[in-house]
């Protein structure tokens, strides 16, 4: 994994923190698991596109305060 230096300039087509370069996709999520995204990138000062890459690569963990605050959406509905 390539870390991003403090200070480091982007540069169109050239990864930074990641071996590749991300690229624009589209999935349909649910307004409530839209939410749980935004929440939890929020908490950790991260884009949605960098928390779920992140996840994905075993980086971030969803725990018991994500399955409480999906829970409460659920009964709000």
């Amino acid at each position: 994994m390539r870390v991003k230096q403090k200070n480091q300039k982007r540069v169109k087509g050239v990864p930074v923190q990641w071996e590749e370069v991300k690229v624009q996709k589209m999935i349909g999520l649910t307004p409530t698991v839209w939410q749980l995204i935004d929440a939890r990138a929020a908490e950790l000062n991260l884009s949605r596109s960098e928390l779920v890459e992140r996840t994905f690569r075993g980086l971030i963990t969803w725990t018991e305060f994500d399955s409480t605050l999906l829970n409460s959406q659920d009964n709000q509905s």
